[in-house]
């Protein structure tokens, strides 16, 4: 079976709106500690995480989730900010969500 280059663009295509509409829902499933965040917000987020994956060495779609999730919460992130959240997306603690807020409310580390 030969596949084209057409059809590979299309199921990655695919891959990715349904990876969005995950990365929605699991926005939804902690919006009790991170409050309610636009869709466009989030969207834009997992876009420029999805940009910077593989020089970040994220590798997994929950890493992935979690780095999304820290450039909404800061898309201006700090030198400092930037490392605490590489550290707790690799690290996955078990409260990501409030990691990354306790990550926020400290730019300077």
């Amino acid at each position: 079976m030969i596949v084209s280059s057409d059809q590979v663009s299309a199921l990655r295509q695919l891959v990715r709106q349904q990876q969005a509409q995950q990365f929605i829902a699991w926005i939804v499933q902690h919006a009790s500690l991170i409050g309610t965040m636009p869709e466009e917000v989030a969207l834009q987020a997992l876009a420029a995480a999805r940009s910077e994956a593989d020089a970040a060495g994220i590798d997994t779609q929950s890493r992935l989730f979690a780095y999304a999730l820290a450039k909404a919460l800061m898309p201006e992130m700090t030198g400092p900010q930037y490392l605490l959240a590489l550290d707790a997306v690799f690290d996955g603690p078990t409260d990501l969500a409030r990691t990354l807020l306790a990550i926020k409310a400290r730019p300077n580390g």
